[in-house]
């Protein structure tokens, strides 16, 4: 996944941008036919020009919220392999700086 994410980000570079809607976060995919129960509340939108950074962000907040790896829980997948190789072939940073605007 992060290989396709960085053909795109190559060929738009510096004209995209990265939301995060973190509502309703369930284990499963949102295109799900019916509603899945939520892991941890809500949490907010995101916003970065980052995908890598966004997404550890993202994870970041639910875990922290979930008091644990939530997302590891569902289903005992490692996510954070696909973020450390979109960071190695330059898609993007883990660090991160959480501005928050209330």
């Amino acid at each position: 996944m992060s290989e396709y994410a960085f053909a795109v980000g190559n060929r738009f570079r510096g004209k995209i941008g990265f939301l995060n809607v973190l509502f309703k976060i369930t284990k499963d995919c949102d295109c799900m036919a019916k509603d899945q129960p939520e892991i941890v509340g809500d949490i907010g939108l995101l916003a970065s020009a980052d995908p890598v950074a966004i997404d550890k962000a993202s994870a970041d907040l639910a875990i922290k919220q979930g008091q644990g790896d939530v997302f590891r829980k569902g289903y005992d997948v490692d996510w954070m392999p696909q973020l450390r190789h979109g960071a190695e072939i330059g898609l993007g940073s883990l660090d991160y700086k959480l501005i928050e605007i209330t």
